[in-house]
């Protein structure tokens, strides 16, 4: 008999249930299995994120200068370098991420605009959603990174706080 111990199994993640006790019992069976603390504590975040509000706001990615860099007051910016999608915006970026609620409006007040163009809750309205269900125009040209997505939306839940380098 071999004294060398067995690699635990690998619990996989709900990864298509957006009810939070199934992340919390996710977050269990993780401490049961001695899984590092940081992953379920992560499962708990998310169930925490899940229990606010299912929903989250897509947000993408742009160098600082098409946005006008510190100067501007583009209209859909609300993060130094990132910006939440228009009707006609083309959202295929491969630097997607997803924001609570109230990140975004934080945003949109950090990075004021003039532009009357810009109508927050029309913006928030196409962008708020699931990688399942989004009311973007464009959203179906994402369907390829469906899986990247997923991933990128439950990091979003995870997080207690906007990180410091979305703002």
């Amino acid at each position: 008999m071999s004294s060398q111990k067995q690699p635990k199994p690998t619990i996989p993640p709900p990864r298509k249930n957006l009810d939070p006790t199934e992340w919390r019992m996710y977050c269990d069976l993780l401490q049961d299995a001695d899984a590092p603390q940081e992953e379920w504590q992560r499962a708990g975040r998310i169930a925490e994120g899940l229990q606010r509000d299912p929903k989250l706001v897509l947000v993408n990615y742009c160098p600082a200068d098409p946005l006008g860099g510190t100067q501007s007051n583009h209209h859909l910016r609300v993060g130094f370098t990132w910006f939440i999608g228009a009707e006609l915006t083309v959202i295929e970026s491969n630097q997607l991420v997803w924001w609570r609620l109230e990140w975004v409006r934080a945003g949109f007040e950090r990075y004021p605009s003039t532009d009357r163009d810009r109508d927050v809750e029309k913006l928030i309205g196409w962008n708020y959603g699931t990688p399942w269900e989004l009311s973007h125009p464009r959203f179906h040209l994402l369907q390829k990174k469906r899986r990247q997505l997923v991933a990128k939306f439950f990091d979003g839940h995870a997080f207690a706080e906007l990180p410091a380098e979305f703002e």
